[in-house]
């Protein structure tokens, strides 16, 4: 069976956000309003649209390759100020 890439992307989205839903419901360690919700399904939903956006753009393979590196970077940084995972300098650790 044939599914499309729209219906991939929102599978991949809903996924990423039940992880911290499923975690929330064995520690209380994690505590997401529905706000955090909403503004991790638009934050990885935008990441996925500017997936598809430099996959239909760019029709050379290293092209692509490197703006697809250049967005998961982005995504990480923003990722590491927001909630400081490495626990690097730049997100005030």
């Amino acid at each position: 069976m044939y599914l499309s890439r729209s219906i991939i992307y929102l599978i991949s989205l809903v996924v990423i956000l039940l992880i911290p839903f499923i975690a929330m419901q064995y520690t209380e360690d994690i505590n997401w309003s529905s706000g955090d919700f909403i503004l991790a399904a638009l934050f990885v939903g935008t990441f996925l649209s500017l997936f598809e956006l430099i996959r239909r753009r760019y029709s050379t393979k290293q092209t692509r390759r490197y703006a697809i590196l250049l967005l998961i970077f982005l995504f990480v940084l923003v990722v590491e100020l927001a909630v400081g995972i490495f626990g690097s300098a730049i997100a005030g650790s």
